[in-house]
């Protein structure tokens, strides 16, 4: 999974980069911006999966971002040291919500959730393929040829 970390205090992103490098290596931290500019190139550029975003920043919002770039496929987690903001959040459909000082725990949380999403959103492309299906067993999805189904 492609991380982007869009954070005006270098604090923030550094101790996001930790967090993300030392407990979830497998996620792949594609770039660091300190502004919206930035973050705008970086997301044209590397196309990550998931963005760690933070609300507020000298030359423009996290909002401002997200209603200015196509982020509709991308999972969107704000963060920020305010509660106040969780709501227009969710209004501009968010993946998550984060509040600063992290903790670990429910950043856990947050990434578990997004590799389910991920995964789930390529098992349904393998589905749309016409000749496949995915199929629920259990807690985890099985793609089949429906040819194979009898």
């Amino acid at each position: 999974m492609k991380v982007l970390i869009i954070d005006d205090e270098l604090k923030g992103r550094e101790v996001m980069e930790y967090y993300i490098n030392e407990f979830f290596p497998d996620l792949n931290i594609t770039g660091l911006a300190s502004n919206i500019q930035e973050a705008k190139e970086m997301i044209l550029k590397e196309d990550p999966d998931l963005l760690f975003l933070d609300v507020n920043m000298p030359e423009g919002s996290g909002f401002e971002l997200v209603e200015s770039v196509d982020l509709k496929d991308k999972m969107v987690v704000f963060v920020t040291a305010y509660a106040k903001h969780a709501l227009q959040a969710f209004k501009v459909d968010a993946f998550a919500y984060l509040m600063k000082p992290i903790n670990i725990q429910e950043l856990s949380n947050v990434v578990s959730k997004a590799r389910k999403k991920l995964k789930d959103v390529e098992l349904i492309s393998l589905a749309k393929g016409g000749d496949k299906i995915k199929l629920k067993v259990s807690n985890s999805y099985h793609i089949a040829k429906v040819s194979d189904i009898i």
